[in-house]
């Protein structure tokens, strides 16, 4: 059977049997967690061996989202989704993968980087066109990448993140409507003094909050696709941790848990991500405070941390970084004056020695 699941299997496997140029008898193999989604798979891996490389770029995004989708986290799919639309939005998908030269995918990128859009997200869609296109040399006879020829383009890392003070953040909270907008209220303050992601914020359920030992429990996380909200594992294994939160936030979160319907529900079901932005593009404008993005949240409460000076590894365990270098990496432009500190102890070590 070329779709089987093996007893006590979590998922089902795909097998494709074909002949390979020198007559050798060999098989290639997928995986999926649902048999509506081993069919699928199934079709792209028959594809790959028995299709040329005339078929479209559509057609070949069509079969790397399906691969994506049996091998890839809920919420990577989703991005990849997003990326794949962008990228079909700005090139022929009709065009076939064999008939697509660097010089066509440089006069796309010359667009692409024109187009107003991040260096950063302007980098990710190129690679993920790249990664599409290796794709297809990998399973769709396609001869070479062309991406790979015209090159990158854009910015792996931003040159600095936006982020609040603890008094920009005060400012514009104190236009926030705490009777009326109450679970956003909270909820700006979760963000901000946890620098949780906006995705686990709104998959905590009360059980996630542990007042006696003042922690919350981050082991899920939240998202929308086509208006219906589903529920996943954190980013990373690393995402999975309890925070040590302030004794405020811990009399906040008690107090609005009390106006919860019940204590099944998620902390935050009545939080609409639209709203988020609508309430604070508004509160911004009344208060006088920039407005940041919601990940912005998350790099206001790490660059509060930089800025007392807690070590690097404490900060990516709080916020969920697999390795210190990552932290380090994004925001090592907030430790400018540390060489210069470093001088100014060393000198005062040494004049108190001479005295």
């Amino acid at each position: 059977m070329p779709i089987y699941k093996k007893k006590g299997a979590k998922s089902y496997t795909v097998r494709v049997n074909y002949v390979a140029q020198d007559g050798t008898p060999k098989s290639i193999y997928g995986s999926a967690k649902t048999y509506n989604e081993a069919i699928q798979v199934y079709q792209s891996l028959y594809n790959s061996r028995f299709e040329q490389a005339n078929i479209s770029l559509s057609k070949l995004c069509e079969y790397y989202l399906i691969d994506c989708k049996s091998k890839c986290k809920l919420s990577t799919y989703v991005i990849n989704c997003k990326i794949v639309k962008k990228i079909l939005s700005m090139l022929n998908g009709d065009v076939r993968i064999d008939k697509i030269t660097p010089m066509y995918i440089r006069s796309w990128q010359t667009s692409l980087v024109k187009s107003g859009l991040s260096e950063t997200y302007v980098n990710m869609v190129n690679a993920k066109l790249s990664s599409i296109l290796n794709y297809g040399v990998m399973y769709y006879n396609l001869k070479d990448n062309p991406v790979k020829c015209a090159g990158k383009i854009g910015k792996t890392t931003a040159d600095e993140r936006d982020f609040w003070s603890p008094d920009d953040f005060k400012q514009f909270i104190s236009g926030v409507d705490k009777e009326k907008e109450l679970p956003y209220w909270v909820l700006f303050h979760l963000l901000f003094y946890t620098g949780c992601r906006i995705g686990e914020a709104l998959g905590l359920y009360p059980s996630d909050i542990d007042l006696e030992n003042d922690t919350i429990c981050i082991n899920r996380t939240y998202l929308k696709i086509k208006k219906v909200g589903y529920l996943s594992s954190p980013k990373t294994k690393a995402s999975v941790r309890q925070i040590k939160i302030p004794k405020f936030l811990c009399e906040i979160l008690n107090d609005y848990m009390t106006h919860l319907p019940s204590l099944k529900v998620r902390l935050f079901f009545s939080v609409y991500e639209t709203h988020i932005n609508t309430l604070k593009k508004r509160v911004c404008k009344e208060t006088h405070v920039r407005y940041i993005r919601n990940h912005d949240f998350r790099h206001s409460a790490i660059s509060f941390l930089v800025s007392q000076n807690i070590p690097i590894v404490e900060i990516a365990n709080r916020v969920g970084h697999a390795n210190p270098s990552i932290t380090y990496n994004v925001y090592s432009h907030l430790y400018v004056d540390s060489d210069k500190k470093i001088a100014e102890l060393e000198d005062k070590d040494f004049k108190s020695w001479e005295m």
